[in-house]
């Protein structure tokens, strides 16, 4: 009985790895989305919240790393690029200098990255 409960619960946490990673793609895009279009009519609090929420999408991105394809990845690094664009269009000079280090931090490609910036 406890064997099958044990296998059981291992396949609830991989079924919630497995949906939560599969989603967070269009997570950052719709963010990225979001802070593009009406970055300019935002106020500082609701910069905070955005931040607050960008910083744990990269926390979950950067501990599920090994679980996203090559095309999740990309899709990820184009929207983290994209939002940084913004918040430093936008004068969010905060999360600039931490953006960078993310996105120094992760294993990500030049291409990306700039495609991403749009260059």
């Amino acid at each position: 009985m406890k064997r099958i409960l044990s296998i059981f619960i291992a396949a609830i946490a991989i079924f919630l790895v497995v949906s939560c990673t599969s989603s967070l793609p269009a997570k950052f895009t719709k963010l990225a989305d979001k802070v593009e279009k009406k970055g300019a009519t935002l106020s500082e609090d609701q910069w905070d919240a955005l931040n607050d929420q960008f910083e744990e999408m990269v926390e979950e991105y950067t501990d599920h790393y090994s679980s996203f394809s090559r095309d999740e990845k990309k899709q990820i690094n184009k929207a983290i690029a994209r939002y940084s664009a913004a918040a430093v269009k936008y004068g969010i000079s905060d999360i600039a200098g931490d953006v960078m280090d993310v996105i120094e931090d992760l294993p990500s490609t030049l291409d990306d990255l700039i495609e991403g910036l749009g260059f």
